[in-house]
């Protein structure tokens, strides 16, 4: 899960539910939460560890289908539970001079 201040989530809003945490210290913190798992991995031209029944152990190397993640900001694959954005998303927040 991604956590980030009132200003990330701005710039974060888009293709996932962004829930407010309850901190204890008032902090304003916000939990990012893709809703969005896609079919992308293009596992042939990723570098994929596989397990000896064929099931993938390890992704090393990432390589997406274009035509999946067109339109997307963030999103899941089906083979890992990590979070991924997209070079819009990563634009935006060095536009946006954020850090951390």
């Amino acid at each position: 899960m991604l956590i980030v201040t009132r200003r990330a989530r701005e710039v974060l809003a888009g293709d996932a539910e962004v829930l407010p945490l309850d901190c204890d210290d008032g902090e304003d913190l916000w939990l990012v939460n893709p809703w969005r798992t896609v079919d992308a991995l293009d596992v042939g031209r990723s570098q994929v560890r596989r397990f000896s029944d064929g099931g993938i152990m390890n992704i090393d190397r990432y390589v997406f289908r274009e035509e999946a993640v067109a339109g997307l900001r963030c999103f899941r694959i089906p083979q890992r539970s990590t979070m991924f954005v997209t070079d819009e998303v990563v634009a935006a927040v060095r536009d946006a001079g954020l850090r951390g």
